[in-house]
């Protein structure tokens, strides 16, 4: 893994408005639409989160929104950009940052309830992306989950995006079959792929249909929402991977 963000991490939020403005939304907008999704999904399952890592946190854009839908759940972010993480810790926030240089992950086994990671791993290797889940898994407690949220490169408006933003100059954006696949061989015992993002703003009256178009797939980006082990409560017949 290497650090594609740390000369952008004192405008980071200004470079990434720039890219993404022909959508007519800003940075935190998406940023908040993922922890919301993340929350909305937690509850379906009926998952218990008092902790939270925030894989490839960058400049901790996501902790404000972890405060608004996780208030009870003590919130850790780590970066293998060292000016990023800097840069987070001037937020004045008890919360905690860590640089790491993107070998194993420095917490013990069954440490969080939560691990996500934000448009992270396409500028991860590709050859790393295994034993990268595998270690993620590690660290989440028994019953605890794993959301990978990622570009889909069959979007068009997708694709320009990622080729005018520059710091994902070298990003090799990872097809949702991809992802299907690396977590199909994955430790993970049960996962899901869902589809986000379908009208842009001036189109927003029509986003309460977002929920009902998941299975799509034209959305701008997708997640996978992946659990360590399955609740007792859940039927036998859901235990096998989607």
């Amino acid at each position: 893994m290497k650090d594609n963000f740390g000369e952008f991490a004192d405008n980071y939020n200004k470079t990434l408005n720039d890219a993404i403005q022909f959508s007519g939304e800003e940075a935190e907008f998406f940023i908040e639409t993922k922890i919301k999704l993340m929350n909305e999904e937690i509850h379906r399952n009926n998952l218990c989160v008092r902790s939270i890592l925030d894989f490839g946190c960058g400049t901790g854009n996501a902790l404000k929104y972890i405060h608004k839908y996780f208030p009870e759940a003590s919130y850790y972010g780590i970066d293998v950009s060292k000016q990023s993480i800097q840069q987070a810790r001037t937020q004045g926030s008890t919360d905690l940052f860590f640089y790491y240089e993107g070998n194993r992950l420095p917490f013990e086994n069954n440490s969080f309830d939560i691990v996500f990671a934000s448009v992270v791993f396409h500028h991860i290797s590709l050859i790393s992306h295994t034993p990268l889940i595998e270690d993620i898994h590690r660290v989440l407690n028994p019953n605890g989950g794993f959301f990978l949220f990622e570009h889909n490169p069959y979007n068009p408006f997708v694709r320009k995006i990622v080729k005018d933003c520059p710091f994902d100059k070298d990003a090799f954006l990872l097809s949702p079959k991809y992802s299907k696949k690396i977590f199909h061989h994955s430790p993970f015992q049960t996962w899901t792929l869902k589809y986000y993002l379908f009208f842009p703003k001036f189109l927003k009256i029509f986003r309460f249909l977002e929920k009902y178009l998941s299975w799509a797939l034209i959305g701008a980006q997708y997640y996978i929402f992946a659990k360590k082990r399955k609740l007792r409560s859940e039927r036998k017949d859901n235990g096998k991977k989607d």
